[in-house]
């Protein structure tokens, strides 16, 4: 029997052993497991931690950290484990550190215990041979801690290639204020197996995890397969070191080639009721992408299947990055009730710069963002790249924030605490401006006949993407107007005078909270009274151009078609008015549906008399016009005792009668008034508000003496 069938049969059985204390473990997590925190209120509640000053104090308090290296949680109690470097070379390569100092924290920072670490040089006695180590993983039921190390040359067949070497192995008790190894392994470490004649070497380690439910060792890595082709694995070891089953990736399915480039599988975390196990990869490219697999937890013909590939973007333009393989610790991290899975992600916008990471956590069942933590100011601020991340059982979620302790000044290093009842981490905010406005005002007073211009404003989007932009511009409620991302305006006229709500829907490809609830401003439209305009005509001549002489007792037509009350049309007006009231300024007046209306004025004076006649129009809508008022000249009527002209002043002949066949001279007509009115009001259309108003009234007036 081959090692490997061997190992394939021992897997199955102890699996089906297990199986039964899973589910009583699962059943009994019901009462315990808090789902996480919902999308209100969440943000950093508290951080700890700073830089250690250079150079390097041994003696320097526990929260000052140097290179940090690894991190982990414990799922139940929240306690925390952070290693760092405790001595040696300032150098930012981590394999410069004579010794790593692993300690102990309550959840609020407070040092619990610690041990140091050494860290010797090879046998070659080269500096790049020190071994390193990668991830912390807390099995809290068996009061364990694991840290996975490697080294160069650990293998003389892969001399130049980092190998998982052992795994030390340390007890939670923190009696005494000193970490130390658990009495079951009193060496304190597990020399992980070779078995021969196979080549079973962990190439490039990237993480290790406990599972929850068996209490195995699960080491994410690289095996080298014929041909020299490297893909990724799965090692499983039982809690007394013995080699339990190897996954092997041996298609590439978790490093398939999409989206430009693939890095290798980063990250892994095993489901809290130990059914499943989770890995995650990542692309290079400009729409970098972090990709999700799901393997069953018995790896015997099993197969990842992708789960997700969530796309990052800061809005123009953005890349995701994620977690290198094992630096700062677990790249990867599950809720309590196992449905949200976390991972650490880059936004690249040019050059990277410090508060440019996350941590997103997505939705298993349906991939979708639920939570984003980092992009804040100040708090809620994850300064390095490839953050630890762990949650505890409450489900908050712990990040360990490398940073950077020789930079001018330093930053990060330190452990921020994230979940319910936090602040400080943006969201998602559509936000829309008004006629080129601040998208911040509220409200928007226009006038009747105004369009206004609407300009969805993706400048507070942060990470997620607009897919298109959903516009209520009526105030109904119904978001009627749908358009693509691409097209960020668009524009309404408003002929009614109201007061209503226009709103903006934003839907996302990644939003941390889900959808979003509509942005809102309201719009007052003021109403503007409508315009009364007439022309005053000779009856005999209705097609002729205005004048403002009659006879006494001549029929005179008044023509209000010009008259208007402002609308959306493409003229901008409407001439379809309820009313017309005529006062004719000699005591008579008359109410008319059209806009035409007949008069005769009497004067049996010899002299001129003038006589005003008003209109005031009434809107559709019961608006009612100022009044519109021309002064009119009524002539005198000839007196009796002669016929024919009057005398001259002064006496004498009077003048001739005009030769036959020619007409009295009229009174000098207004020349294309009515012509140039229009034009002039045409162009009033351009103006919204007050403006507009005055210039309507301005060009009503044009070629009118009253």
């Amino acid at each position: 029997m081959s090692f490997g069938e061997l190992l394939r049969r021992k897997a199955a059985a102890r699996r089906m052993a297990m199986a039964f204390a899973a589910v009583i473990a699962a059943i009994a997590a019901i009462g315990t497991i808090a789902a996480p925190a919902g999308a209100d209120a969440l943000g950093e509640i508290a951080s700890w931690g700073k830089p250690a000053a250079l150079p390097l104090n041994p003696e320097r308090p526990a929260d000052e950290f140097f290179q940090t290296q690894s991190f982990g949680v414990d799922p139940v109690d929240g306690s925390i484990y952070v290693l760092d470097g405790y001595d040696g070379s300032v150098d930012i390569d981590p394999t410069s550190a004579d010794e790593y100092r692993l300690q102990k924290f309550d959840s609020s920072g407070k040092e619990l215990a610690s041990a140091l670490i050494p860290r010797p040089l090879g046998s070659a006695g080269a500096e790049e041979t020190r071994p390193y180590m990668l991830g912390v993983a807390v099995d809290h039921a068996q009061g364990r801690v694991y840290l996975l190390q490697a080294r160069k040359g650990a293998d003389s067949g892969h001399s130049q290639s980092p190998v998982a070497e052992k795994l030390l192995v340390f007890s939670t008790d923190d009696s005494t204020g000193t970490l130390h190894a658990p009495a079951e392994i009193p060496s304190g470490a597990i020399t992980l197996p070779d078995p021969e004649g196979e080549d079973t070497t962990l190439r490039y380690p990237a993480a290790i995890t406990v599972d929850p439910a068996t209490h195995d060792v699960l080491i994410l890595a690289r095996q080298l397969e014929p041909g020299l082709l490297e893909v990724a694995v799965i090692d499983r070891l039982s809690a007394s070191g013995t080699a339990v089953e190897r996954f092997v990736d041996s298609t590439g399915v978790m490093e398939e080639n999409f989206d430009g480039g693939t890095r290798p599988a980063a990250g892994m975390v095993v489901s809290p009721d130990g059914q499943k196990v989770y890995v995650t990869s990542g692309s290079e490219g400009s729409q970098g992408r972090v990709r999700t697999y799901e393997l069953p937890a018995a790896f015997e013909g099993a197969t990842p299947e992708p789960l997700s590939a969530i796309k990052s973007k800061k809005f123009p333009a953005a890349n995701t990055e994620p977690s290198a393989r094992g630096r700062g610790g677990p790249n990867l991290a599950i809720s309590p009730d196992g449905s949200t899975l976390y991972f650490g992600e880059e936004i690249l916008d040019g050059e990277s710069s410090p508060g440019q990471y996350l941590i997103r956590g997505i939705s298993i069942a349906d991939g979708s963002t639920k939570v984003l933590y980092g992009g804040g100011e100040t708090s809620c601020r994850i300064t390095r790249n490839f953050p630890g991340i762990g949650v505890d059982q409450e489900g908050n979620l712990f990040v360990l924030d490398r940073g950077d302790p020789q930079a001018a000044p330093p930053y990060g290093s330190k452990v921020l605490e994230f979940g319910a009842g936090g602040s400080g981490c943006p969201l998602p905010n559509p936000r829309f401006k008004l006629d080129g406005g601040d998208p911040n005002a509220q409200h928007l007073d226009v006038q009747q006949g105004d369009t206004v211009q609407f300009e969805a404003d993706t400048s507070q989007l942060g990470t997620a993407i607009a897919t298109g932009f959903e516009w209520d511009l009526d105030g109904s409620g119904i978001f009627a107007t749908k358009l693509p991302v691409e097209t960020t305006t668009v524009s309404r006229c408003y002929d009614e005078p109201e007061t209503l709500t226009a709103a903006l829907k934003v839907p996302l490809e990644n939003s941390p909270v889900g959808e979003l609830p509509p942005t809102t401003k309201t719009i007052t439209v003021e109403s503007v009274p409508p315009q009364a305009i007439f022309e005053s005509l000779r009856s005999s001549e209705p097609e002729g151009e205005e004048v403002t002489t009659f006879k006494s007792g001549e029929s005179v037509t008044f023509n209000a078609e010009e008259s208007f009350d402002l609308d959306c049309s493409v003229e901008g007006r409407t001439h379809e008015l309820q009313n017309y009231h005529w006062e004719f300024g000699d005591g008579t007046g008359e109410d008319t549906a059209e806009p035409v209306a007949e008069h005769s004025f009497a004067n049996t004076a010899a002299g001129s008399v003038q006589r005003t006649v008003g209109l005031i129009v009434t809107s559709a809508s019961a608006v009612k016009s100022a009044p519109f008022k021309q002064a009119l000249t009524i002539e005198g009527t000839p007196q009796a005792g002669g016929g024919g002209n009057p005398p001259p002043p002064g006496g004498g002949s009077p003048p001739p009668p005009p030769p036959s066949g020619e007409t009295k001279p009229q009174p000098k007509k207004t020349s294309n008034a009515a012509a140039r009115r229009r034009k002039a009001l045409a162009k009033c259309k351009k103006l919204k508000g007050r403006a507009k108003a005055k210039c309507i009234k301005k060009a009503s007036k044009i070629g009118r003496n009253g």
